[in-house]
């Protein structure tokens, strides 16, 4: 299984995976966008201080493009046989989440989890914080506990903990380069398509200041 990771800072996220390296593979998928490569260094440092045999580092060499440009460069470069998660720097899913997608995916499975955070914010970013918690466990989870009576499954992606086969996720056409919302697009394609989404019984417990910006 290989994880594409996004953005920075690393070392927290970095000793966290280091501790799954039974697990599960780590790809930090850095930009050449950015100019002064500072994420790219830091990661080398950790990469240098924090020894792994399970973690890895890639760099999309496009100047332009977007989340999806450096997610889809990172997947042509690892096997198809491949289950690939995406997710954010500030995100630590447990063994649990591994262990249920390694026992529960087929070939043409999708696992989508929805995330939480418990960051200590107050007053605007406090607000943002609850507000976005309701979302999340009142009208996603909501959605899952819902559409899990039926047949159909979760009704869209996240773009974060989202599961795929790399066969598949190739497929399918791999995210949409021309979208600012790629994995809101791709979960419409799915969709369109009849292609059951899976909820994941485990909630994603993500730092909220990024994990805010990321979603804009």
């Amino acid at each position: 299984m290989s994880i594409f990771y996004l953005t920075s800072p690393v070392e927290k996220s970095y000793a966290h995976f280091k501790k799954l390296c039974e697990k599960c593979e780590v790809w930090y998928v850095t930009t050449s966008r950015e100019q002064d490569f500072d994420t790219y260094n830091e990661i080398v440092r950790q990469m240098e201080l924090q020894k792994t045999s399970n973690i890895f580092l890639t760099n999309c060499p496009s100047t332009e493009g977007n989340m999806a440009t450096q997610i889809n460069y990172c997947a042509k470069s690892v096997s198809l046989k491949k289950i690939i998660a995406i997710y954010n720097i500030d995100s630590f899913p447990t063994e649990e989440v591994f262990d249920y997608v390694n026992v529960n995916m087929r070939e043409l499975n999708i696992f989508q989890q929805v995330s939480f955070s418990d960051d200590s914010l107050n007053k605007v970013m406090g607000s943002a914080q609850r507000w976005q918690n309701r979302w999340s466990i009142i009208y996603e989870l909501g959605k899952i506990l819902e559409v899990s009576k039926s047949n159909f499954g979760f009704i869209y992606t996240i773009g974060h903990g989202f599961f795929i086969t790399n066969g598949f996720f190739q497929e399918l056409g791999m995210y949409s380069e021309d979208e600012l919302n790629e994995d809101n697009e791709f979960g419409y394609r799915l969709r369109k398509s009849g292609i059951k989404i899976h909820p994941i019984p485990f909630l994603e417990k993500v730092g909220f200041f990024s994990y805010f910006i990321v979603l804009r």
